[in-house]
């Protein structure tokens, strides 16, 4: 199976839809954001002219021009496609019901010539319901143009305006339904066992200026009676009150964003990202996707659809600051259920809470920043609530606390850092700067928890290994320019330049701006970043996520470049009122890095992790650490501007 990134995506926490630039319909997950993945293809088409004397075209060709977007601050998209040689524009509006689980597309074919055209409008479906393929069945239900594709408890059933002809076939064979759709007519096949796929047809004669309008459902359920009633429901309903629904549901979410007020681009990529970061949220666990899926097979990396706690904790961190405190609580409570009872975090998660397959998986090689990462986001949270429900929140999750601070303690070697462990890239082992300033942090949250308790003396002793682990680091892996990665799996400091070091500033504050010998460590490390770290892309200067990095052809990192943004925007809030020259040097540049990242997303506003390679322009979007970390850098933007 190819890798596809795609350009969009819809759902709503149930159903996860990618979209392709033209229309096509790249992965269907349901029922859950992360399993099954339940298509293969599924392609628009237009045949042009009579059946049998025409031309067949997918959307996606080029003789066809495609422009998409989404609905301004909503999760609806448009792709608009145009044959000029054909005379046709042809407008698709796809959106997934927010309380359904329903898949709506609304297709608008507009005679945009001087003379009448005839010909076929299609969509095609090969569905793998279950991700097994070969024992789905297919069939047109009796007395209705409805086709139901089946595998045990799972259906989709396909309905909407009655078309005018359909097929059900086998992939790969001469039956295949999208074999039958090149001569611009479907033979109606009623019914199909293994392997198949559908396509759905309606014929149209358009006089100039004409629009034929049609809609494509696709209903999702447990089981056929659910699928089809469902189907029914919305049908009944029509598309504009489905509309209606969907985008008073967005906005009503939406509403609860603090504002930003921008310039345009970098406003809309705000509310773009919060939206989007919505969609890789499972409301009934409380979990976060690092990404939809793009490569099930695992072909070109180990997989992007699952829940990594690291960039969980980041995602949440911004929704909290961005006016989300409810989902932030709630994912907690899927983090107190993930925890190993001896204290720990696996690297990643499905979205119900299984352990997700992994390769950090031994005590000697975890990813132990993990763990302090979501001690060290709980202590963040409590910070943030209203005071009367802090005592409340560290009772509720003291226990998750008190086990991961003592394993954390258990972790510490002889020189007061961790023993080995996989860095967050998952490429090296050994003790790392950005992983030990986690424990740092997550230490000191434990310490301030203990201490509310009562607990001096753990609270002591807690404050005391953290202090350690920051005077470690800074006698051995500082050195007047920046913090080493850490040290190699043979106990040697490993000097490489690495953009992980900002934890240390950012997110897990060992160091601060409040004390100038720290302030000038975070600009020397800023600097040194930008000196060794930095890419020239066609669109501008981007940072790489550590030197000699290989991964995706050595791309440079949205992940990265806008870590290093926000950082910057640290600084320049900090020298507001004291140095306004470089308080606006470090906001310009800051900025720069930031419209590099947005021209390197998708032209739909989506934000990748990687940013680009010569073969690759953008890899894993959309990305939730990249996205929460835009929308902290849109959030300083708008306090520095004050």
């Amino acid at each position: 199976m190819a890798v596809y990134q795609p350009n969009a995506v819809l759902g709503n926490s149930r159903t996860l839809v990618t979209m392709g630039a033209a229309g096509e319909i790249m992965t269907f997950f349901y029922p859950h954001i992360d399993f099954p993945q339940n298509v293969y293809e599924g392609m628009p088409a237009v045949y042009l002219g009579a059946p049998g004397h025409g031309q067949f075209t997918w959307t996606y060709e080029p003789c066809w021009v495609a422009q998409q977007h989404y609905i301004p601050r909503r999760n609806i998209l448009v792709t608009t496609l145009t044959h000029e040689h054909g005379g046709l524009e042809l407008t698709i509006t796809d959106l997934v019901h927010p309380n359904r689980d329903v898949f709506w597309r609304h297709f608008a074919l507009k005679n945009i010539g001087h003379e009448t055209r005839v010909g076929t409008l299609m969509q095609y479906l090969a569905l793998h319901l279950g991700e097994i393929p070969r024992k789905n069945s297919a069939r047109r239900r009796e007395g209705s143009s409805a086709i139901v594709q089946y595998w045990r408890h799972l259906c989709f059933a396909m309905g909407g305006d009655a078309f005018d002809s359909t097929a059900i076939g086998k992939i790969g064979t001469g039956n295949s339904a999208r074999q039958d759709m090149y001569d611009g007519a479907l033979n109606n096949q009623r019914e199909e066992l293994g392997n198949v796929d559908t396509a759905y047809a309606w014929n149209y004669e358009l006089a100039p200026a004409q629009v034929l309008t049609r809609e494509f459902i696709i209903s999702a359920g447990m089981n056929e009676a659910k699928a089809l009633e469902q189907l029914h429901l919305v049908s009944e309903e029509g598309y504009q009150a489905v509309y209606g629904d969907t985008d008073k549901w967005w906005g009503q979410w939406l509403d609860a964003a603090k504002p930003v007020a921008l310039e345009p681009l970098l406003t809309e990529t705000y509310y773009r990202s919060l939206l989007a970061t919505r969609l890789l949220y499972d409301e009934r666990y409380g979990s976060f996707l690092a990404a939809p899926e793009f490569d099930p097979m695992f072909e070109r990396c180990g997989g992007y659809g699952f829940v990594w706690p690291r960039d969980a904790a980041e995602v949440v961190l911004a929704l909290e600051l961005a006016g989300f405190p409810d989902m932030v609580g709630h994912f907690f409570d899927w983090a107190k259920l993930t925890q190993h009872s001896s204290g720990y975090w696996d690297q990643r998660y499905w979205s119900s809470g299984e352990v997700g397959p992994g390769w950090c998986s031994f005590l000697d090689s975890i990813q132990i920043d993990q763990t302090g990462s979501m001690v060290y986001a709980l202590g963040a949270h409590e910070v943030c609530l209203p005071r009367e429900h802090c005592t409340e929140f560290r009772e509720r999750y003291w226990t998750v606390a008190e086990k991961a601070c003592d394993y954390l303690m258990a972790a510490l070697g002889e020189n007061d850092l961790h023993e080995q462990a996989f860095d967050l890239w998952e490429k090296f082992l050994g003790s790392f700067t950005y992983s030990n300033a986690s424990i740092y942090a997550a230490l000191h949250t434990g310490a301030k928890w203990a201490h509310e308790r009562g607990l001096a003396g753990r609270a002591a002793e807690w404050t005391a290994a953290a202090e350690r682990i920051k005077a470690k680091l800074l006698r051995d892996c500082w050195n007047g320019e920046y913090f080493a990665r850490g040290y190699d799996a043979a106990g040697n400091i490993d000097w490489g330049v690495d953009s992980a070091m900002l934890g240390v500033f950012d997110p897990f504050g060992m160091i601060t701006l409040e004390v100038p010998e720290e302030c000038a460590m975070v600009e020397s490390m800023v600097r040194t970043v930008r000196t060794r770290l930095t890419k020239h892309l066609h669109e501008g200067e981007a940072i790489i996520r550590h030197e000699g990095d290989d991964y995706v052809d050595g791309s440079a990192g949205g992940v990265n470049t806008l870590w290093l943004a926000r950082v910057m925007l640290r600084l320049a809030l900090h020298f507001r009122d004291t140095d306004a020259a470089k308080s606006t040097a470090y906001r310009t540049d800051a900025e720069k890095y930031l419209r590099t990242v947005i021209a390197r997303g998708t032209n739909t506003l989506l934000l990748p992790e990687l940013i680009g390679s010569d073969t690759t322009p953008r890899w894993a979007v959309p990305h939730g650490w990249a996205m929460s970390s835009y929308v902290q850098c849109a959030l300083l933007l708008e306090e520095i501007k004050g």
